[in-house]
């Protein structure tokens, strides 16, 4: 898959700087134009194999479910009382 992105580049002195909007944080810089586009290039491949990785164990994880109320096949009161977390309460 293939992305555009639009890079802007300043002049800073000796430096050239250039830096993509559209990625915050990805920025380059070079004596010449094309040391900055390259290492802008190699920030967004940064950026992209970051991204991949974090959708991928996003994929993976495993919620960690509990039900929202204790199973109700007691109708004791008490014995329902008892199922729930610490942290809640029937009133």
């Amino acid at each position: 898959m293939t992305h555009e992105f639009t890079a802007i580049y300043e002049q800073d002195g000796d430096w050239i700087i250039g830096y993509c909007p559209e990625v915050p944080g990805a920025n380059g810089q070079g004596r010449t134009k094309e040391d900055c586009r390259e290492n802008l290039a190699a920030a967004l491949r940064l950026f992209s194999r970051i991204s991949e990785r974090m959708r991928f164990e996003a994929s993976r994880a495993t919620p960690k479910l509990r039900p929202l109320w204790p199973p109700l096949w007691s109708n004791d009161p008490v014995s329902v009382a008892s199922r729930l977390p610490e942290t809640e309460s029937l009133n």
